[in-house]
């Protein structure tokens, strides 16, 4: 959600700076033509030149928080399946997958364990 968010805020800036930009540099263009020789056509639009160049900065800063949020997000979901294949192959290492045993009936390798451990004691005692 929040790399969304990074992306809807970046855009939506770009648009806006890059649109004010935009009349600002007509306009630049409209005045130079009308005004006399030596007067500064920029000098009536300075707030706009100034909040277009901010909002083209915070579109950069959003795109930049917008690709650490994607590097974030991939390394999570390959840390979780990473963790889930670990976990995978701890239970087939352990032995602790389930398997039929001669009668046809489901155990898992630790009750199987218990039985062998139960029937060598029963052994030792009637010996």
């Amino acid at each position: 959600m929040k790399n969304k968010r990074f992306t809807y805020l970046s855009n939506l800036t770009l648009a806006i700076g890059g649109g004010l930009g935009l009349y600002v540099l007509i306009d630049f263009i409209i005045q130079k033509i009308r005004l006399p020789a030596g007067a500064c056509p920029l000098s009536n639009n300075r707030p706009l030149v100034i909040t277009a160049i901010i909002l083209l900065a915070i579109s950069f800063v959003f795109s930049i928080f917008e690709q650490q949020q994607k590097k974030k997000s991939k390394q999570e979901k390959s840390d979780a399946a990473d963790a889930a294949a670990g976990e995978s192959r701890d239970a087939a290492e352990d032995g602790s997958a389930a398997h039929a045993d001669e009668n046809g009936e489901i155990t898992s390798a630790d009750e199987t364990n218990e039985t062998i451990l139960q029937k060598d004691a029963d052994d030792i005692n009637k010996s």
